[in-house]
């Protein structure tokens, strides 16, 4: 399955092209995929984060992250990856998906491409996927279409709060907060000084 890299990088991303960086979570590779097979299929780049720049993976580490994205998904016979050597000392993971004739779920969803974006899908596209309008399709897709919306929220939630703590945790503000710690010691120090302790 060898995939020419720089030919698909100069097209950048597409309907059915993604480039993601090395330290991106299986799940988002899940998702991804996801929507690719509910699409058109497609051709997912791993450790390409834009059409100019090739950042690389570790092989291990992008077999074990794109395994365990595989495992997350409601099919995997989709899915074909292969890891590539560029430029000696650069390797790329090339991550092949199928269109499916059955939608495929991730663990947060179902998700289809829409140009360069991913999106959830709506439950009139589950609907269709599925071939049914029956009652009971129609009711699960509302409740799965619900349920990867508030997914997607909760996940945008979490990622703000990360932000937060990593900001609480920089340098600046652990300075910060020695700063005041060393000022309330001088002050609390003077204080007893006085009245002398």
């Amino acid at each position: 399955m060898e995939v020419d890299i720089f030919e698909v990088m100069s097209r950048g991303e597409s309907q059915d092209v993604e480039f993601m960086c090395a330290d991106v979570s299986p799940l988002i590779v899940a998702k991804v995929i996801s929507a690719f097979a509910n699409a058109d299929g497609g051709t997912i780049l791993l450790g390409v984060s834009d059409s100019s720049t090739i950042d690389g993976v570790d092989p291990d580490t992008a077999r074990s992250k794109i395994t365990k994205a595989i495992g997350m998904l409601s099919r995997a016979d989709i899915v074909k990856f292969d890891i590539q050597k560029i430029r000696i000392v650069l390797n790329v993971a090339v991550i092949t998906v199928e269109k499916s004739d059955q939608i495929v779920f991730c663990d947060s969803g179902a998700y289809i491409r829409n140009g360069e974006n991913i999106r959830v899908m709506h439950q009139d596209e589950i609907r269709s996927l599925v071939g049914s309008s029956s009652g009971s399709i129609e009711a699960l897709s509302g409740v799965l279409e619900k349920q990867t919306l508030m997914i997607e929220s909760l996940e945008k939630t979490i990622g703000g709060l990360r932000c937060e703590i990593a900001e609480g945790n920089s340098w600046k503000s652990k300075v910060k907060d020695h700063s005041i710690a060393g000022f309330v010691g001088i002050v609390v120090g003077v204080v007893l000084g006085e009245i002398g302790f």
